[in-house]
């Protein structure tokens, strides 16, 4: 009996090796990761321009009420029509976000006296973003305090009253892992 090509190549062609298989398997696995820390990356550089933006309002802040004996009347409303947002943050009519869809407030705060300092609240930040926003914005601010979603309040960092020096395990322990933590921003008015 005499073999035909055709039916050599037949008999040969019946599906993928093994070595194929784990070939694409390997591709798979490689684009997955890198998609992966890619994101990362991504979510870093969020955070990264968020303490951009909170460094821009903050001064905003300072030099548009410096001059003011108190900052009481000091609300979101007040900031959104005082124009001392970034263009980066998504400001309404009565509201504004960050970058990570959160709610951002402006308010009066206190250091020593009621009225010498002004009060910035961001939410919607995961813990890895939280971690960094918080310990990156210090130099520009007088305390930061976490509020995990459900969570109690924790101040991470303080240059008055209880003095809080900024340490990476009290970070990471007040930032959740959920993507909810509000960070809360106190700051004197220049």
């Amino acid at each position: 009996m005499k073999l035909n090509k055709n039916m050599i190549k037949k008999n040969l062609q019946q599906g993928f090796t093994i070595v194929e298989m784990i070939l694409v398997l390997l591709i798979v696995g490689v684009l997955s990761v890198a998609s992966l820390k890619g994101y990362a990356v991504y979510k870093e550089s969020m955070a990264s321009s968020e303490v951009g933006d909170l460094t821009f309002l903050i001064s905003k802040l300072q030099a548009k009420y410096s001059k003011a004996a108190v900052t009481t009347g000091v609300t979101t409303a007040n900031a959104i029509t005082g124009n001392v947002f970034p263009e980066s943050m998504n400001v309404g009519a009565t509201t504004v976000t960050n970058r990570a869809n959160g709610a951002v407030t402006v308010a009066a705060g206190t250091i020593a006296t009621a009225g010498d300092a002004f009060v910035v609240t961001e939410a919607g930040w995961d813990s890895a973003q939280c971690q960094y926003i918080a310990s990156n914005i210090t130099p520009n601010v007088k305390r930061v305090t976490v509020t995990p979603s459900g969570g109690a309040a924790t101040t991470i960092y303080s240059t008055y009253g209880t003095v809080v020096a900024l340490t990476p395990s009290v970070t990471d322990a007040a930032c959740s892992s959920d993507d909810s933590n509000l960070i809360t921003l106190t700051f004197n008015k220049g």
